[in-house]
């Protein structure tokens, strides 16, 4: 599938773009990153090893933005709110609040 994209999915490729104001280099990542499993050729066509890789780096980014905003909080106090806003729900919502939710194929 790499360096290939459906010329069907072009225009949902376009306005993915158009939302996260980035150009993605190979934009069959993209294709894969917005392909539910449910549809997917196979489970390799499908974004469950990408949300896998972007759960992690989420999670890293938020851990580090936590650590430096709140220098006195602890461990606990961390995780909690980590939890929290890399959840499944808050993602959903911020996927939602962009329009994402509405290019999955």
């Amino acid at each position: 599938m790499a360096g290939t994209v459906d010329p069907s999915h072009e225009e949902v490729l376009s306005r993915c773009e158009e939302i996260l104001q980035y150009t993605f280099q190979d934009r069959s990542l993209l294709e894969v990153a917005l392909t539910h499993s449910s549809v997917a050729s196979t489970y390799l066509a499908s974004n469950e090893r990408l949300e896998f890789l972007g759960d992690a780096v989420l999670g890293l980014a938020v851990c580090e933005e936590l650590y430096r905003r709140f220098p006195t909080a602890t461990e606990g106090e961390m995780t909690r709110i980590k939890s929290v806003v890399v959840s499944r729900q808050a993602c959903a919502q911020v996927a939602a609040s962009l329009g994402l939710d509405q290019l999955l194929f």
